[in-house]
């Protein structure tokens, strides 16, 4: 039997740095291209944020946060799908923040993760 925190922190092992990645890269290209929207690093991507928000959860079934970040991520997906750039970026910023404590305290969107 898994307790809460072990499947948090083996999350975290697991989703953070591949956002994190992601984010960098969106970052420093300033766009995003046709190549990875199509590709596999935004596939990845939005899996990982799913999964990072499904584990948010405060009991075993979906509550307000989970559904929250699913639909966060939904956008997310639907704006990199466009190759929307500006709003990508904002919505990744409203995903962290919805994010409660539990899980962000150690998530930082710079090099200092």
């Amino acid at each position: 039997v898994r307790d809460l925190w072990t499947m948090i922190r083996n999350s975290r092992r697991q989703f953070l740095p591949v956002i994190l990645e992601n984010y960098k890269r969106l970052k420093a290209e300033g766009e995003i291209t046709e190549k990875y929207a199509n590709g596999k690093n935004a596939k990845k991507f939005i899996n990982a944020l799913t999964g990072w928000g499904s584990i948010q959860r405060m009991s075993e079934a979906p509550d307000k946060i989970s559904r929250k970040l699913a639909k966060d991520t939904s956008a997310i997906e639907k704006a990199i799908a466009a190759q929307d750039y500006a709003t990508t970026m904002s919505l990744l910023d409203q995903y962290k923040e919805d994010v409660p404590q539990l899980g962000s305290a150690t998530w930082e969107w710079t090099d200092q993760a």
